[in-house]
């Protein structure tokens, strides 16, 4: 069974990052092969990053997405072109950090390249976490539903709306010329012909000649037997077999669905009648029937003057559309004909219409002249209805557009405004392109000036490592306004109006102030302490401070009256007294002047 865990490392940068107000970036898989792994065991909490001796594979993450709010999936696929190798140990990483943010043991799973001829596989992974606030937390809210899809049942209805179309045109069993006819040859043996049939809408095709052998004696009926086979990852093909032991559609015990037509009937005695149904493929069928365009009605003057004459009375054409106009009676009309008499002449202009309104009539431009009488003038005019114009034209103010379709210019050719996408609107100066705004988005080029005397800029040169950005947020609670800045990585500085009114600055690196003037008025530099002569080196101090105590060499002054004083010189301390056996009142005592050490040396302390 799959064992997996999250790890404690990254519950810790989930605390980091949420406490400056980032979010988490999980984006790349790690495969390893550990040796002697237990794949029944539960990975420990504390589980780290494999050596690299170990890690067998890398690949950023294909897909984020939502299960709810407290749960994301993370989805990687190893395409053919990745391999050979084999793993049993699988972690998502946040590579900023190169946190281990989950792990899972594996049985051993082998991934396979597809080359030299071997055929290879594609593996799939998703890995589910769930904590609180993880959509939030990462930033992941895309439901997964958008790209988790089952492509086996996706692919099992478009083979399956194929054979149904390849059905509506070619019928439940057609055979295409002599495909799979067969031929009897010597005694129980025939062959049949290659060529292209379709079963239900399966096309079957065999490229070469097949052979058939069958008991003989007795009558019998061959049918061909077909299926759609395949698997999930390699090639879906139609694949049959002659036999004499399925007579009707059916569904083996795989689920395979397959469809049976009968192609001839052997006799007792050997004769083959075939019972096939054939046509001719559908270019051979046409050819001859129709006109094609490359032959610009050759095809007509092919087949005589008859067809030809015939062609222009469903035409309209009559016989003076002929090749040689004017040659014969009726081809043209003569001088006097009224035809030519009350005709209109070209230089007039349409000065000799003697009813023009009725000739406006008569080709129906009424309506037009109408319209032409509200229409709007080129030299300027006021409209009290809306303009709309086509989506691929461009509009030009006081100016021809050279911007293109879905644009307005203003005072030259290529300044002004192109919408350029769904929601994207792009401003343009010069040709070059300084703005563009998208919902809830104001994309600026270069800089964004505010002011109209000494300006603030806001500016990028398009040349550092990440983005960075400036954001004001608060969580109505203890940081109810936060001015952030930060990058793509983290966040850098920020100045915080605390709950109680008070302001905090924090920043995640060091701060290297120009000028250490302010300090320097708070601290004594270093080697120049003041005031002069009150500060003491380390060598002085060295000699100065107690560094040891000990007692010196016993000294004995001999016996005391056991009345008289026993106290030890200056200096000294008394650690002997003992009384004189051979007198009464008698004390022998013994003292020891008391030493220090003080700098390099041992110094007797005299009082």
């Amino acid at each position: 069974m799959t064992q997996s865990v999250i790890t404690s490392a990254f519950e810790q940068l989930k605390a980091q990052e949420a406490a400056g107000g980032q979010r988490i970036l999980i984006d790349r898989f790690v495969f390893a092969d550990i040796p002697g792994l237990n794949i029944d065991a539960t990975p420990p909490k504390t589980e780290a990053l494999p050596p690299d001796t170990q890690i067998v594979h890398r690949q950023k993450v294909d897909r984020a997405g939502m299960v709810n709010e407290n749960t994301v999936a993370y989805s990687v696929t190893l395409p053919e072109s990745t391999g050979d190798f084999t793993f049993n140990w699988m972690g998502l990483v946040s590579s900023a950090t190169n946190t281990l943010c989950m792990v899972v043991y594996l049985h051993p799973q082998e991934k396979i390249k597809t080359e030299n001829g071997k055929q290879g596989n594609t593996l799939v992974y998703s890995e589910v976490m769930e904590y609180a606030g993880a959509s939030a937390s990462t930033g992941v809210t895309t439901p997964v539903s958008t790209w988790q899809i089952d492509f086996t049942a996706r692919l099992h209805g478009m083979d399956e709306a194929t054979r149904k179309a390849a059905l509506d045109i070619y019928g439940p069993g057609l055979f295409f010329n002599d495909a799979f006819k067969l031929t009897a040859q010597a005694t129980g043996q025939a062959t049949f012909a290659p060529g292209i049939a379709y079963l239900r809408g399966l096309r079957v095709e065999l490229d070469a000649v097949g052979t058939l052998t069958y008991p003989t004696g007795v009558t019998q009926t061959v049918y061909l037997d077909t299926a759609l086979t395949g698997t999930l990852t390699g090639e879906n093909k139609a694949t049959f077999t002659l036999t004499s032991q399925k007579t009707a559609d059916y569904t083996d015990s795989l689920g395979q669905a397959h469809y049976v037509e009968p192609v001839a009937t052997i006799s007792a005695s050997g004769d083959i009648t075939d019972i096939r149904k054939t046509r001719q493929p559908l270019s051979d069928r046409l050819d001859g029937e129709f006109l094609t365009r490359s032959g610009n009605l050759k095809e007509i003057a092919e087949t005589g003057t008859s067809a030809q004459s015939s062609a222009r009375e469903h035409l309209g054409l009559g016989n003076s559309a002929t090749l040689n106009v004017g040659t014969s009676p009726n081809t043209v009309a003569s001088g006097d004909d009224s035809r030519i008499t009350g005709a209109m002449q070209k230089d007039q202009n349409g000065a000799d219409i003697p009813d023009k309104p009725k000739f406006i009539e008569n080709v129906g431009l009424t309506e037009t002249v109408k319209q032409a009488s509200g229409a709007v003038q080129k030299t300027g005019d006021t409209m009290t209805g809306k303009l709309t114009l086509p989506q691929t034209s461009g509009f030009g103010v006081n100016t021809d557009n050279a911007l293109g379709g879905n644009s307005i210019v203003f005072g030259d050719n290529d300044t002004g405004i192109k919408q350029n996408g769904d929601g994207v609107l792009d401003v343009i100066a010069n040709g070059q392109l300084v703005a563009r705004i998208q919902p809830g988005t104001l994309f600026v080029i270069s800089a964004v000036q505010a002011g109209d005397g000494k300006k603030l800029t806001l500016s990028s040169a398009n040349n550092s490592a990440l983005n960075a950005g400036f954001n004001l947020w608060g969580d109505g609670g203890n940081r109810p306004t936060v001015i952030e800045l930060g990058d793509d990585q983290s966040w850098h500085l920020y100045s915080q109006r605390n709950s109680d009114g008070s302001i905090q600055f924090c920043t995640s690196g060091q701060i290297v102030p120009g000028n250490w003037g302010n300090f320097d008025t708070r601290y004594q530099p270093k080697g120049s302490y003041t005031p002069a002569g009150q500060a003491y080196t380390k060598g002085e101090s060295d000699a100065r401070y107690l560094q040891n105590i000990q007692r010196g060499a016993p000294v004995s002054p001999g016996k005391i009256d056991e009345y008289g004083p026993a106290e030890a010189p200056a200096g000294c301390v008394l650690t002997n007294a003992r009384h004189d056996p051979g007198t009464k009142y008698g004390v022998f005592t013994t003292y020891r002047p008391l030493q220090m050490w003080i700098g390099n040396g041992w110094r007797t302390i005299n009082g």
